[in-house]
């Protein structure tokens, strides 16, 4: 099965590194991916509430330090695992939603995909 992947800016800006997150297309954890993505694409409140709490890690830990990005994913994980469980009740990602690549750069835009 072929594989999708999103590339993100690394917090580590000094060594211009990106990481990337490769899943598997058509798989659970893409499903998971988009599902969140499209929730809080159509509720506003939850996407600032989830820009908010990732502000205010930021501020916490240091962006350069592994442990640090490390602690900031995992406090994260309430949040994101409440959301998809919410989405995936509620039918997200919705049929004929699912882009046909799934291939964006992360940054204060929404990524532009392609639907089906």
């Amino acid at each position: 099965m072929p594989l999708q992947f999103a590339c993100c800016p690394c917090i580590d800006i000094e060594r211009n590194a990106n990481c990337v997150h490769v899943v598997q297309n058509g798989g659970a954890e893409e499903r998971r991916t988009l599902a969140f993505r499209d929730y809080l694409r159509e509720h506003g409140a939850l996407a600032r509430e989830y820009e908010q709490l990732k502000r205010d890690l930021a501020t916490q830990l240091a962006p350069s330090d592994r442990e640090s990005r490390e602690a900031y994913a995992r406090a994260k994980t309430d949040f994101i695992d409440r959301i998809v469980a919410i989405a995936l009740r509620r039918g997200y990602p919705r049929a004929g939603k699912l882009p046909d690549v799934q291939m964006s750069r992360i940054s204060g835009e929404a990524p532009k995909v392609r639907n089906k």
